[in-house]
Protein backbone atom coordinates (compact mmCIF):
# COMPACT_ATOMS: atom_id res chain seq x y z
CA UNK A 1 0.00 0.00 0.00
CA UNK A 2 1.42 3.48 -0.63
CA UNK A 3 0.81 6.61 -0.05
CA UNK A 4 -0.31 9.42 -3.40
CA UNK A 5 0.73 13.01 -0.99
CA UNK A 6 3.33 14.34 -3.68
CA UNK A 7 2.38 16.43 -7.10
CA UNK A 8 2.25 19.54 -8.68
CA UNK A 9 -0.46 21.87 -9.11
CA UNK A 10 -1.31 24.28 -11.84
CA UNK A 11 -2.07 28.18 -11.50
CA UNK A 12 -5.32 29.17 -10.34
CA UNK A 13 -6.96 31.26 -13.23
CA UNK A 14 -7.86 34.50 -12.46
CA UNK A 15 -10.58 35.87 -14.95
CA UNK A 16 -13.60 34.50 -13.34
CA UNK A 17 -13.97 32.90 -9.77
CA UNK A 18 -17.20 30.26 -9.85
CA UNK A 19 -17.47 27.72 -6.48
CA UNK A 20 -15.52 25.48 -8.64
CA UNK A 21 -12.44 26.64 -10.88
CA UNK A 22 -11.02 24.04 -12.75
CA UNK A 23 -7.33 24.02 -13.87
CA UNK A 24 -6.93 24.79 -17.39
CA UNK A 25 -5.06 21.65 -18.27
CA UNK A 26 -8.09 19.56 -16.12
CA UNK A 27 -8.52 16.16 -17.68
CA UNK A 28 -12.15 14.80 -16.98
CA UNK A 29 -12.77 10.54 -16.75
CA UNK A 30 -9.14 9.07 -17.92
CA UNK A 31 -9.52 5.47 -19.77
CA UNK A 32 -5.83 3.58 -21.28
CA UNK A 33 -6.26 2.05 -24.25
CA UNK A 34 -6.19 -1.74 -22.82
CA UNK A 35 -5.19 -2.94 -26.87
CA UNK A 36 -2.48 -0.34 -26.41
CA UNK A 37 -1.13 0.87 -23.28
CA UNK A 38 0.90 3.92 -24.05
CA UNK A 39 -2.12 5.66 -24.56
CA UNK A 40 -4.85 6.92 -22.78
CA UNK A 41 -8.20 8.96 -23.96
CA UNK A 42 -10.17 11.85 -21.90
CA UNK A 43 -12.58 14.24 -22.32
CA UNK A 44 -11.22 18.57 -21.72
CA UNK A 45 -12.44 22.08 -22.04
CA UNK A 46 -11.41 24.42 -24.67
CA UNK A 47 -11.51 27.38 -22.05
CA UNK A 48 -14.51 27.58 -19.99
CA UNK A 49 -17.11 26.01 -23.10
CA UNK A 50 -16.76 23.58 -25.62
CA UNK A 51 -15.75 20.05 -24.44
CA UNK A 52 -13.29 18.08 -26.56
CA UNK A 53 -12.11 14.60 -27.13
CA UNK A 54 -8.23 13.81 -26.42
CA UNK A 55 -5.45 11.06 -26.70
CA UNK A 56 -2.64 11.32 -24.39
CA UNK A 57 0.84 9.86 -25.07
CA UNK A 58 1.78 8.21 -21.70
CA UNK A 59 5.43 9.13 -22.82
CA UNK A 60 5.50 12.07 -24.02
CA UNK A 61 2.40 13.87 -22.10
CA UNK A 62 1.35 15.57 -25.29
CA UNK A 63 -2.07 15.43 -26.47
CA UNK A 64 -3.82 15.45 -29.72
CA UNK A 65 -7.42 16.42 -30.44
CA UNK A 66 -9.31 13.37 -31.95
CA UNK A 67 -13.06 15.39 -31.84
CA UNK A 68 -12.78 19.05 -31.78
CA UNK A 69 -15.98 19.75 -30.25
CA UNK A 70 -18.18 16.89 -28.70
CA UNK A 71 -20.49 18.90 -26.54
CA UNK A 72 -20.63 17.77 -23.32
CA UNK A 73 -19.69 14.32 -24.50
CA UNK A 74 -20.57 11.19 -21.78
CA UNK A 75 -17.33 9.68 -20.32
CA UNK A 76 -14.97 7.90 -22.67
CA UNK A 77 -15.01 3.88 -22.69
CA UNK A 78 -11.96 2.29 -25.15
CA UNK A 79 -11.93 -1.76 -25.65
CA UNK A 80 -9.81 -3.95 -26.44
CA UNK A 81 -9.71 -3.06 -30.15
CA UNK A 82 -8.67 0.31 -29.84
CA UNK A 83 -12.24 1.63 -30.46
CA UNK A 84 -13.20 4.58 -27.99
CA UNK A 85 -17.43 5.00 -27.08
CA UNK A 86 -18.65 8.32 -25.89
CA UNK A 87 -22.34 9.89 -25.94
CA UNK A 88 -23.25 13.21 -26.41
CA UNK A 89 -25.33 14.37 -23.40
CA UNK A 90 -27.15 16.93 -25.58
CA UNK A 91 -28.69 14.72 -28.22
CA UNK A 92 -28.04 11.12 -26.72
CA UNK A 93 -26.17 9.97 -29.65
CA UNK A 94 -24.05 7.05 -29.35
CA UNK A 95 -20.71 7.00 -31.07
CA UNK A 96 -17.41 5.22 -31.48
CA UNK A 97 -14.38 6.22 -33.18
CA UNK A 98 -11.09 4.36 -33.64
CA UNK A 99 -8.16 5.47 -31.36
CA UNK A 100 -6.14 7.15 -34.33
CA UNK A 101 -9.19 9.31 -34.78
CA UNK A 102 -11.25 7.16 -38.14
CA UNK A 103 -13.81 6.50 -38.73
CA UNK A 104 -16.64 8.22 -36.52
CA UNK A 105 -19.76 6.05 -36.19
CA UNK A 106 -23.40 6.84 -34.92
CA UNK A 107 -23.88 3.44 -33.27
CA UNK A 108 -27.60 4.20 -32.34
CA UNK A 109 -29.49 6.84 -30.89
CA UNK A 110 -29.35 5.99 -27.12
CA UNK A 111 -29.47 7.62 -23.94
CA UNK A 112 -26.96 7.49 -21.67
CA UNK A 113 -24.76 4.53 -19.33
CA UNK A 114 -22.82 3.35 -21.66
CA UNK A 115 -20.32 -0.02 -21.74
CA UNK A 116 -18.15 -1.65 -24.06
CA UNK A 117 -17.57 -5.65 -23.50
CA UNK A 118 -14.23 -7.92 -23.38
CA UNK A 119 -14.53 -8.71 -27.21
CA UNK A 120 -15.28 -5.29 -27.91
CA UNK A 121 -18.28 -6.63 -30.50
CA UNK A 122 -21.36 -5.70 -28.52
CA UNK A 123 -22.66 -2.73 -26.22
CA UNK A 124 -24.75 -2.22 -23.07
CA UNK A 125 -26.71 1.02 -22.59
CA UNK A 126 -29.75 2.82 -21.31
CA UNK A 127 -31.69 3.49 -25.09
CA UNK A 128 -34.23 5.99 -25.39
CA UNK A 129 -37.57 6.05 -26.39
CA UNK A 130 -37.99 8.28 -29.46
CA UNK A 131 -41.49 9.25 -27.87
CA UNK A 132 -42.01 8.55 -24.32
CA UNK A 133 -38.09 9.13 -23.79
CA UNK A 134 -38.02 6.25 -21.05
CA UNK A 135 -35.30 4.48 -20.91
CA UNK A 136 -35.03 0.56 -21.66
CA UNK A 137 -31.72 -1.25 -20.83
CA UNK A 138 -30.27 -3.38 -23.95
CA UNK A 139 -27.34 -4.75 -25.41
CA UNK A 140 -26.78 -4.16 -28.61
CA UNK A 141 -24.43 -5.82 -30.92
CA UNK A 142 -22.09 -3.56 -33.09
CA UNK A 143 -22.18 -6.16 -36.24
CA UNK A 144 -25.73 -7.69 -36.45
CA UNK A 145 -27.45 -4.48 -35.10
CA UNK A 146 -29.93 -6.50 -32.92
CA UNK A 147 -30.73 -5.27 -29.73
CA UNK A 148 -31.95 -7.69 -26.85
CA UNK A 149 -33.63 -5.97 -23.22
CA UNK A 150 -31.95 -6.44 -20.31
CA UNK A 151 -33.10 -8.22 -17.37
CA UNK A 152 -31.49 -6.40 -15.02
CA UNK A 153 -30.76 -2.39 -14.37
CA UNK A 154 -27.75 -1.32 -15.40
CA UNK A 155 -28.28 2.46 -13.45
CA UNK A 156 -25.55 1.87 -10.88
CA UNK A 157 -23.30 0.18 -13.28
CA UNK A 158 -19.56 0.36 -13.80
CA UNK A 159 -17.76 -2.15 -15.96
CA UNK A 160 -18.49 -4.88 -18.13
CA UNK A 161 -14.72 -5.86 -19.65
CA UNK A 162 -14.58 -9.25 -18.21
CA UNK A 163 -13.94 -12.23 -19.87
CA UNK A 164 -16.89 -13.98 -18.33
CA UNK A 165 -19.16 -11.38 -19.58
CA UNK A 166 -19.82 -10.29 -15.83
CA UNK A 167 -21.35 -7.20 -15.97
CA UNK A 168 -20.09 -5.02 -12.29
CA UNK A 169 -22.79 -2.35 -10.49
CA UNK A 170 -23.71 -1.89 -6.91
CA UNK A 171 -27.37 -2.90 -5.43
CA UNK A 172 -29.63 -0.54 -6.30
CA UNK A 173 -30.66 0.95 -2.81
CA UNK A 174 -30.25 4.20 -1.36
CA UNK A 175 -27.44 3.34 0.34
CA UNK A 176 -26.19 0.88 -1.21
CA UNK A 177 -25.31 -2.28 0.21
CA UNK A 178 -23.77 -4.70 -1.58
CA UNK A 179 -21.76 -5.32 -4.92
CA UNK A 180 -24.08 -6.93 -8.21
CA UNK A 181 -22.80 -9.24 -10.57
CA UNK A 182 -24.98 -9.80 -13.61
CA UNK A 183 -24.18 -12.95 -15.63
CA UNK A 184 -25.13 -11.27 -19.38
CA UNK A 185 -24.78 -15.16 -20.44
CA UNK A 186 -27.06 -16.80 -18.35
CA UNK A 187 -29.22 -14.14 -17.31
CA UNK A 188 -28.36 -14.77 -13.43
CA UNK A 189 -27.37 -11.83 -10.77
CA UNK A 190 -25.74 -12.61 -7.51
CA UNK A 191 -24.98 -9.64 -4.70
CA UNK A 192 -21.68 -9.71 -2.20
CA UNK A 193 -23.12 -7.52 0.82
CA UNK A 194 -20.74 -4.87 1.88
CA UNK A 195 -20.83 -5.47 5.58
CA UNK A 196 -18.87 -6.95 7.28
CA UNK A 197 -15.90 -6.09 4.98
CA UNK A 198 -16.80 -2.15 4.55
CA UNK A 199 -18.64 -0.39 7.03
CA UNK A 200 -18.58 3.17 5.21
CA UNK A 201 -20.66 3.45 2.60
CA UNK A 202 -19.81 5.23 -0.76
CA UNK A 203 -18.02 2.51 -3.28
CA UNK A 204 -16.95 4.36 -6.62
CA UNK A 205 -14.92 3.69 -9.46
CA UNK A 206 -15.48 -0.68 -9.93
CA UNK A 207 -13.33 -1.97 -12.85
CA UNK A 208 -12.73 -5.32 -13.45
CA UNK A 209 -8.80 -6.46 -13.38
CA UNK A 210 -10.01 -10.13 -13.70
CA UNK A 211 -12.16 -12.69 -14.51
CA UNK A 212 -12.67 -12.67 -10.43
CA UNK A 213 -11.39 -9.76 -9.38
CA UNK A 214 -12.07 -5.89 -9.24
CA UNK A 215 -10.81 -2.69 -8.17
CA UNK A 216 -12.99 0.02 -6.31
CA UNK A 217 -12.84 3.25 -3.78
CA UNK A 218 -13.57 3.13 -0.56
CA UNK A 219 -13.30 5.08 2.56
CA UNK A 220 -9.83 6.89 1.02
CA UNK A 221 -8.73 4.05 -0.38
CA UNK A 222 -8.14 2.15 -3.83
CA UNK A 223 -8.94 -1.33 -2.83
CA UNK A 224 -8.93 -4.72 -4.52
CA UNK A 225 -11.88 -7.33 -4.27
CA UNK A 226 -11.22 -11.13 -4.96
CA UNK A 227 -15.13 -13.04 -5.42
CA UNK A 228 -13.28 -16.31 -5.24
CA UNK A 229 -11.40 -15.81 -1.95
CA UNK A 230 -13.81 -12.59 -0.83
CA UNK A 231 -10.28 -11.05 0.21
CA UNK A 232 -10.50 -7.06 0.26
CA UNK A 233 -6.79 -5.31 -0.45
CA UNK A 234 -5.64 -2.07 -0.10
CA UNK A 235 -3.65 -0.90 -3.17
CA UNK A 236 -3.52 3.07 -2.13
CA UNK A 237 -4.36 5.45 0.67
CA UNK A 238 -5.25 8.80 -0.38
CA UNK A 239 -4.23 11.65 1.08
CA UNK A 240 -6.65 14.87 2.53
CA UNK A 241 -8.37 16.93 -0.52
CA UNK A 242 -7.40 14.17 -2.72
CA UNK A 243 -10.26 12.03 -4.22
CA UNK A 244 -10.08 9.86 -7.30
CA UNK A 245 -11.42 10.98 -10.31
CA UNK A 246 -11.24 7.96 -12.42
CA UNK A 247 -10.01 4.20 -13.05
CA UNK A 248 -9.08 2.44 -15.77
CA UNK A 249 -7.04 -1.35 -16.40
CA UNK A 250 -4.86 -2.35 -18.96
CA UNK A 251 -5.07 -6.58 -19.26
CA UNK A 252 -1.51 -6.55 -21.93
CA UNK A 253 0.46 -5.18 -18.91
CA UNK A 254 -1.83 -6.23 -15.81
CA UNK A 255 -1.54 -2.44 -14.99
CA UNK A 256 -4.68 -0.23 -12.58
CA UNK A 257 -3.99 3.84 -13.92
CA UNK A 258 -5.81 6.30 -11.18
CA UNK A 259 -6.37 9.68 -12.24
CA UNK A 260 -6.08 11.81 -8.96
CA UNK A 261 -8.06 14.94 -8.36
CA UNK A 262 -6.67 17.64 -6.22
CA UNK A 263 -8.89 20.41 -4.40
CA UNK A 264 -7.54 23.24 -2.82
CA UNK A 265 -9.32 26.48 -0.79
CA UNK A 266 -8.66 30.14 -2.56
CA UNK A 267 -7.39 32.28 -0.24
CA UNK A 268 -10.11 35.09 0.93
CA UNK A 269 -12.67 33.11 -1.29
CA UNK A 270 -15.16 30.48 -0.90
CA UNK A 271 -14.04 29.14 -4.23
CA UNK A 272 -12.28 25.55 -4.66
CA UNK A 273 -9.46 24.73 -7.00
CA UNK A 274 -9.43 21.98 -8.57
CA UNK A 275 -6.98 20.16 -10.64
CA UNK A 276 -5.75 16.71 -11.65
CA UNK A 277 -1.92 16.45 -10.77
CA UNK A 278 -0.95 13.14 -11.55
CA UNK A 279 -1.88 9.27 -12.78
CA UNK A 280 -0.80 6.77 -10.61
CA UNK A 281 0.23 3.34 -12.18
CA UNK A 282 -0.04 0.47 -10.00
CA UNK A 283 1.09 -3.01 -11.28
CA UNK A 284 -0.46 -5.72 -10.24
CA UNK A 285 2.35 -7.94 -10.85
CA UNK A 286 4.95 -6.36 -9.32
CA UNK A 287 2.81 -4.14 -6.81
CA UNK A 288 5.59 -1.57 -7.67
CA UNK A 289 3.63 1.90 -8.40
CA UNK A 290 4.53 4.49 -10.28
CA UNK A 291 3.59 8.38 -10.76
CA UNK A 292 2.83 10.00 -14.19
CA UNK A 293 3.21 13.81 -13.09
CA UNK A 294 0.73 15.74 -15.20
Amino acid sequence: MTDSCDGIFVPVPTNQFPHFIFSNNYIDWLHINPNNPSEFFYKGKDGMFNTKLYRLDRHTLTSKVLLDTITKSGNPQVNNTGHVLFYNEENYHLWTINSNGDSLTKIIRAGWNCFWNFSGDKIMCTEADSVTHKGTDIVFDINTKKRDTLTFSIRYGFDWQNEDNLFLSITDNIPATGFQINNVSNKTSSTVPYLPYITKYGVYHLCWISKTEFVYVNDGYLKAFNLSSNLHTKLLKLCKNTEIQSVSYSYKTNEVFVLLEKYENIENSDATFVSTPKIIVINLNTRVLSVINL
